[in-house]
């Protein structure tokens, strides 16, 4: 049960890694941003021997692939649900179950701190973004990435249109999620004292049978019954699900905004 003083977080009933189908549904996402999120962190320049921190890691994708990357260097996958982290065959993974808004982890000196689709989720978003920067060492890399709706509300589908529409609201009355909290960056990696600091946006299409598409599908009909308690109609609901997988759909949805930034180096003596 949720209430004013305590309300509902994104996991506790929406969004459960034991829920059915979540597994797929991560799945698709990850695959629908797994090469630009590498892609941003080899441009940071990871290399083997880095100590790095994955929070919100999820199934555990850029934890493995940071894991490999750095080796022999050491990699934290933080959840605070690991029932999906999937770190099997790789000894320099440790995962941490911790709740990174509530518990206070013991975390410090890290060459990079990585965290993507996490803080829009987070009613307290700034202020862990503010925690995140003080876990790097001087030198270290934080590099944030979340969700911006850049195309959605001028798809020629007005089924699409409306039904993305109420999700975000839903989302955002139900759990506090900010589908465009990105937009905000990078001006709170500059509040939090890290320099070098850029953006970067990656928006990929959505197709019958891309990833986009496939998490997209597996989103609306796992919060279907969110969606129609909003006033959604069931018929227009449908209509988005049918144009999201026919074969002649080429359109663009919501993409992922990227932020990174350094933490300075200590100053001689």
């Amino acid at each position: 049960m949720t209430s004013k003083t305590n309300p509902e977080r994104y996991g506790d009933r929406l969004f459960r890694h034991s829920n059915e189908g979540e597994d797929k549904r991560l799945g698709a996402l990850t695959r629908a941003f797994h090469t630009a999120s590498t892609a941003r962190l080899t441009a940071l320049g990871v290399q083997p021997g880095w100590r790095c921190l994955d929070v919100g890691a999820g199934t555990g994708v850029i934890s493995r692939w940071l894991a490999g990357t750095t080796a022999p260097g050491q990699v934290i996958a933080l959840d605070r649900d690991t029932g999906l982290l999937d770190t099997a065959g790789l000894t320099n993974i440790t995962v941490l179950q911790a709740d990174v808004v509530n518990d206070t982890p013991d975390l410090a000196g890290f060459d990079l701190v990585h965290a993507r689709f996490l803080l829009m989720h987070l009613r307290e978003r700034e202020a862990l973004l503010a925690k995140l920067a003080t876990w790097l060492r001087p030198g270290g890399w934080l590099l944030v990435s979340d969700a911006a709706d850049l195309a959605t509300p001028t798809s020629s589908s007005p089924a699409l249109r409306t039904t993305i529409s109420s999700l975000w609201k839903m989302l955002n009355d139900s759990i506090g999620m900010e589908i465009n909290y990105s937009r905000a960056y990078p001006r709170p990696l500059l509040n939090a004292g890290l320099t070098n600091v850029d953006i970067g946006v990656d928006l990929p299409v959505v197709r019958a049978g891309s990833p986009l598409a496939e998490f997209l599908t597996e989103h609306l009909v796992g919060v279907r019954s969110q969606l129609l308690e909003t006033g959604l109609h069931p018929d227009i609901l449908d209509d988005a699900l049918t144009y999201l997988n026919a074969a002649d759909t080429i359109d663009l949805t919501f993409g992922m905004i990227s932020a990174w930034g350094q933490r300075p180096a200590e100053a001689s003596p």
